[in-house]
């Protein structure tokens, strides 16, 4: 099925049907199927419709996800000066063809993230733009013993993140994943993206460039957890990306060594 989502100033309202572009959704909160898609109206929308809260997407088969894509590449903009500008906390869901500009007092640009605990999986950041968010571009984190698997960050553009105090970030940050299940093959895979410029404040790690990398996976072996999260055992692929003046690494492999892993 397709629906439509529109911008407040637009015409977007959770209580229309959503089935045409003159009755748009005004955000993801709604139950929806793998293979539907929401197009979203060029325009400017507020982080708070994509806040937590995402619909349920029933996908039988777990193979597929239900896309937020705009109908314009680049043309769906969200500016933030705090918190995240889309946090994805549901499974199953891909977003494409959005631009997120913060300032460094601002969150992460596109944030998969828990909210209740329980495992999120399937879910997908295509040919977006992230720029500027102190927080980080593209990140994916832990909640309690759950977090996020079979992750897919492909085609974004990344600039100038990672500039917050609040924690150190990064350009794209995977940290400390935790497996949906134990299926073999590529469960999380990070290619085609370019992240430049993401550079931590002196405020961050006593100044030094421990962060502020192009990519990071971050502590798969769980050991920042305090036992709660488990090393994760699954096959992580990154490949194919432009990592350019990082204040850090291009790209970092960080606490990896504790545990037993094959």
């Amino acid at each position: 099925a397709t629906y439509y989502l529109a911008p407040a100033s637009a015409g977007g309202n959770d209580s229309n049907n959503g089935l045409a572009a003159q009755t748009p959704w005004l955000t993801p909160n709604h139950s929806v199927n793998c293979g539907d898609v929401l197009i979203a109206q060029a325009g400017t929308y507020s982080s708070s419709s994509f806040t937590r809260g995402w619909g349920t997407v029933k996908c039988s088969a777990g193979n597929n996800v239900a896309w937020v894509q705009c109908a314009t590449f680049d043309a769906c903009k969200i500016s933030i000066t705090s918190g995240d500008g889309m946090d994805v906390d549901a499974s199953y869901w891909g977003v494409s063809g959005f631009e997120v500009d913060g300032t460094a007092s601002a969150g992460v640009c596109f944030f998969a993230v828990l909210s209740s605990a329980a495992n999120i999986h399937h879910i997908i950041f295509a040919n977006n733009v992230a720029n500027g968010c102190g927080g980080g571009g593209i990140a994916a984190s832990p909640n309690g013993t759950h977090g996020v698997d079979y992750l897919v960050i492909v085609g974004n553009i990344v600039h100038g993140t990672a500039g917050g105090s609040s924690y150190c970030g990064s350009g794209i940050s995977i940290y400390e994943p935790v497996a949906y299940d134990t299926q073999s093959g590529t469960h999380i895979y990070i290619a085609g993206n370019e992240s430049d410029g993401n550079f931590n404040p002196s405020t961050c790690g006593g100044g030094k460039p421990t962060d502020g990398n192009g990519v990071i996976l971050d502590t798969l072996d769980g050991s920042q957890s305090n036992g709660t999260i488990p090393p994760y055992m699954q096959q992580l692929v990154v490949e194919n990306n432009l990592l350019l003046a990082n204040g850090g690494r291009g790209l970092l492999v960080y606490n990896n060594a504790t545990g037993t892993a094959p």
